[in-house]
C-alpha cells in the first residue's frame, strides 16, 4: 500500500521553518564566539586604554603645547596654509556629522521608547555614528608611529597640547614625546578613514555598477577599482599636504620605497598603500552590509542578539570600535611603524617640526 504524502502546506511550513531556523544560525554564530562579542571585547580593551591614557594625559605636565625649537620659522604662506588645513578638517568633521547622522535623523526620528532601531535606513544612521566614534577612539593609535623612534614629524606651530606618547603601553619610554599632535586635524582625518571613506567608496562602486550592472561587489576588479581609487585620492592629499601646509613630514622612512628621498616633502609611497588597504576594508564593511547581504547590521556586528537586551546598543558600538582600531593597527599604523624603524632615509626638516 503506497504511503500518503504529506500535505503541501505542511512541506512548506517546514520549509520556511528550516530557512528561518538556518538564516538565524548564519547571523548569530559563525562560531562559538560571535563576531560581536570577539570585536566588542577588543573594543571595549581600547576604549578602556583610551580612557585611561586620556586621564593621565590631561593630569600631567604633558598636556601642554610642543615646544617650538630655534631657529627655524615658517613662512607666513606656510603659517596661512597651516591654519587653512585646520579649519577645512574641522569643516569636514562636522559636515559628515550633519549629513549623515543629523539631518538622516530629523527626516527620519528614533522613537525615544526604541533602544536599538532595526529599521534600513536608521541601521544607517547608526553605523556612521558608530564609526565616526570609532574613528575618535583611533585617535589614540596615532601616537605609535613613534613609540620608538621619531618616524612621523608634527608641526609645533599647529594648535596642540603636546602629545600623549610617554602614557601609551607597549612604547619606548625612552623615545621623545614633546611633539605638538595637531588635534584639530587628526581627529577628523580617522573620522574619515572609518566613515567618509565608507560612503565615497560606496559612491564609487555605486558608479561601477551604473557602468557596468553585472559588476560583482566582490569581483577582483571591482576591489582593484576601489583600492586605485583610494590610493590615488590619499596619494594627491599627502603630496599637496605635505608641500603647501607643512602640518607634517615623515622624517624617517624606508628609502627604496620613498619619493624625494632625503628631502623635506620626502614621501614613504607605502603611505598611500596602507591608506588604500585601511580604507577599502571599510568600504567593504558598508558595501557587505549594503548591497549583498541586504542585512539591517554590519558583518562585525553579527551575534549581539546572544547578549541581554539592555546591552545590545553598547555591544553593537563597541564592535565596531574595535573593529575600527583592529583595522586601523594592522593595516595603517603598524606597517607605518615597521617601516620607519627600519628606515634609511633621514628627511632634512625645520627645527619647529623637531621633538623638544
Amino acid at each position: 500500500m503506497a504511503s500518503k504524502s504529506p500535505p503541501r502546506s505542511s512541506v512548506d511550513a517546514s520549509a520556511k521553518a528550516t530557512t528561518r531556523i538556518f538564516d538565524q544560525i548564519q547571523s548569530t554564530s559563525y562560531s562559538e564566539i560571535s563576531p560581536a562579542t570577539a570585536f566588542a571585547a577588543i573594543g571595549l580593551f581600547w576604549v578602556l586604554i583610551s580612557l585611561r591614557v586620556f586621564a593621565l594625559w590631561v593630569s600631567s605636565p604633558e598636556f601642554q603645547p610642543a615646544p617650538i625649537l630655534p631657529p627655524d620659522k615658517p613662512t607666513a604662506p606656510e603659517k596661512f596654509a597651516l591654519n587653512l588645513f585646520h579649519g577645512q578638517n574641522v569643516v569636514l568633521a562636522c559636515a559628515m556629522v550633519f549629513l549623515y547622522v543629523v539631518i538622516p535623523l530629523r527626516a527620519n526620528p528614533v522613537p525615544r521608547r526604541v533602544r536599538d532601531p532595526s529599521e534600513p535606513r536608521r541601521e544607517n544612521i547608526w553605523l556612521n555614528s558608530r564609526l565616526m566614534l570609532g574613528g575618535v577612539f583611533c585617535m589614540f593609535t596615532d601616537s605609535y608611529l613613534n613609540a620608538y623612534d621619531y618616524v612621523f614629524a608634527w608641526n609645533s606651530n599647529a594648535v596642540n597640547f603636546g602629545s600623549w606618547a610617554k602614557f601609551m603601553p607597549f612604547g619606548d619610554p625612552n623615545a621623545s614625546s614633546r611633539y605638538g599632535i595637531g588635534v584639530l586635524w587628526v581627529i577628523p582625518v580617522y573620522m574619515y578613514f572609518c566613515c567618509g571613506s565608507m560612503i565615497l567608496g560606496g559612491k564609487v562602486f555605486d558608479f561601477i555598477r551604473k557602468m557596468n550592472p553585472r559588476a560583482n561587489t566582490l569581483g577582483l576588479l571591482t576591489i582593484l577599482c576601489i583600492w586605485g581609487f583610494q590610493f590615488c585620492l590619499d596619494f594627491v592629499i599627502q603630496i599637496a599636504t605635505l608641500r603647501y601646509t607643512s602640518a607634517y613630514a615623515f622624517a624617517k622612512t624606508y628609502k627604496p620605497l620613498t619619493l624625494f628621498a632625503g628631502d623635506r616633502y620626502q614621501y614613504p609611497i607605502y603611505n598611500s598603500i596602507s591608506v588604500a588597504c585601511l580604507t577599502t576594508a571599510f568600504t567593504y564593511l558598508g558595501l557587505i552590509h549594503r548591497m549583498e547581504l541586504g542585512a539591517r547590521i554590519s558583518l562585525v556586528e553579527r551575534g549581539y542578539s546572544e547578549w541581554p537586551q539592555t546591552f545590545h546598543s553598547t555591544v553593537r558600538t563597541l564592535a565596531i570600535v574595535g573593529f575600527c582600531v583592529l583595522n586601523t593597527l594592522l593595516c595603517f599604523t603598524i606597517p607605518l611603524t615597521m617601516l620607519g624603524i627600519f628606515g634609511d632615509s633621514i628627511a632634512d626638516l625645520p627645527s619647529y617640526m623637531m621633538p623638544g
